[in-house]
């Protein structure tokens, strides 16, 4: 009988002790979230040959540190954005220079941004914003 009752006790400790483990793993979990102030920013009426620039800004609102490997966009595009790692409740920017001088037409630009973060399946974390213009020829 006593033997019964300590593979029993032993089973419930077992149970009780796998179940912490598994909360504790969900609760230190790193979670890559950011939130931008615009996805999209509006130029506005831009004459061919003029420079303009502008900054998208984001906050890290997720509980894991956040940092940018790359930021890519068009050829007509200046780019600039925060170096370092940019930590919880912190903000990054990612900012711009338009050149319109070799622009014919208005149009929609994209920014690709590439995180060192990675995602659920370990691919690494892209976000996309964009820009928009009317050309005044």
């Amino acid at each position: 009988m006593i033997i019964i009752i300590v593979k029993y006790l032993t089973l419930i400790l077992i149970g009780i002790s796998i179940s912490f483990s598994t909360l504790a793993q969900s609760s230190t979990e790193k979670e890559f979230e950011i939130k931008f102030s615009s996805e999209s920013i509006d130029l506005g009426s831009v004459k061919k040959g003029e420079k303009v620039s502008e900054t998208f800004s984001f906050t890290n609102i997720g509980t894991e540190i956040v940092q940018i490997d790359l930021v890519s966009s068009c050829e007509c595009t200046t780019l600039d954005w925060s170096r370092g790692k940019i930590m919880p409740n912190e903000e990054g920017f990612i900012q711009f220079t338009f050149d319109s001088s070799s622009k014919t037409e208005s149009e929609t630009i994209d920014i690709e941004i590439f995180f060192m973060n990675t995602d659920e399946e370990g691919e690494p974390v892209f976000k996309l914003v964009e820009y928009t213009y009317q050309l005044d020829l």
